[in-house]
């Protein structure tokens, strides 16, 4: 099946982030951006389906916090089974399970300036193709250096 992008606002992100959720068949997808000691929760899409209560702020230790500082994917198809996740307490919390996340390169300087997190309420075989829609996603945010959405990449589909 292939995904065409659908206008959206540069300012809103939430139907951005509603044509990631639904590209990725994911629960939930957020956007946070780097704070000076946590990350700043800028958008979410879907956390009420995990009977999440809502994500304001995330410290440096979050998976997100730890994508930043990796400047690298990481992608994890059980967060309770997963030896390197510091934050179980906040995924119970939150019903996240499953966690793909990417960070969000700001054009003009190269620095992480956010990331971007797409999560399932159950273990996930995150694919190469998953990774790369969310990459592709991703730069688009980060290419006015604000997190504004340019739409989802042409012909991007998903298996």
């Amino acid at each position: 099946m292939t995904y065409e992008p659908q206008p959206v606002s540069d300012r809103d992100p939430i139907p951005a982030l509603q044509q990631i959720r639904e590209a990725l068949d994911c629960t939930a997808v957020f956007l946070s951006h780097a704070g000076q000691a946590q990350h700043v929760v800028a958008a979410e899409v879907g956390l009420d389906r995990l009977g999440a209560q809502p994500l304001k702020s995330l410290s440096e230790d979050s998976l997100p916090g730890a994508v930043r500082a990796m400047n690298y994917p990481m992608v994890i198809d059980n967060v309770h089974a997963h030896p390197a996740v510091a934050d179980r307490a906040l995924c119970l919390r939150q019903g996240i399970c499953g966690y793909l996340g990417v960070p969000v390169m700001c054009a003009g300087t190269g620095a992480c300036c956010g990331t971007l997190s797409a999560v399932t309420g159950r273990p996930r075989h995150w694919s190469m193709q998953d990774t790369g829609l969310l990459l592709a996603c991703a730069a688009r945010f980060g290419r006015s250096g604000s997190l504004a959405w340019s739409g989802l990449p042409q012909g991007r589909t998903r298996s």
